[in-house]
């Protein structure tokens, strides 16, 4: 009884403590705002990928589907991970996904100044639940775990 009890409660504490595991479905109106690259993001950015700047890198999402990415480092569209400095503006539209333990927002998109017939479905963004709603987007291989991340700005 107590190993099992013991069991009980190490896995209650692992979930509870797991920021990618969110409960509930969030609404369109919980999703809906202006996601900021976080200051963690920015700084291995500049650092391990030679960024000379990320100013004004930001994600729209709107409660009735529409998505704007603005100024997204390259990186995120190369399968390779390979940072060019460069950075890419898309506007499309979103819908969320169960995605195993979390949800995900699953983007259709437009590169701006792009052909309008060529769709990009672009990088998963994947649901946090910190202190405040988190998008993870995973660089290059989804096996070697390096992603950047977005963080919901208040107000």
């Amino acid at each position: 009884m107590t190993a099992r009890l013991c069991i009980i409660l190490l896995v209650s504490f692992a979930a509870v403590g797991c920021d990618r595991i969110v409960v509930r479905k969030p609404t369109a109106a919980d999703l809906a705002g202006s996601y900021a690259l976080t200051r963690d993001s920015e700084a291995f950015l500049k650092k391990e990928l030679k960024y000379a700047t990320v100013a004004g890198s930001k994600i729209q999402i709107d409660g009735d589907g529409a998505l704007r990415w603005e100024n997204l480092p390259d990186c995120l569209f190369s399968p390779t991970g390979e940072a060019g400095g460069c950075f890419e503006s898309f506007t499309g539209k979103w819908k969320i996904e169960r995605y195993f333990y979390t949800f995900a927002i699953e983007p259709t998109m437009r590169k701006d100044g792009g052909p309008s017939d060529v769709l990009y479905a672009g990088p998963t963004m994947f649901l946090l639940k910190r202190s405040s709603l988190t998008l993870e987007l995973m660089i290059g291989d989804p096996d070697s775990g390096v992603s950047i991340y977005y963080e919901k700005r208040q107000g």
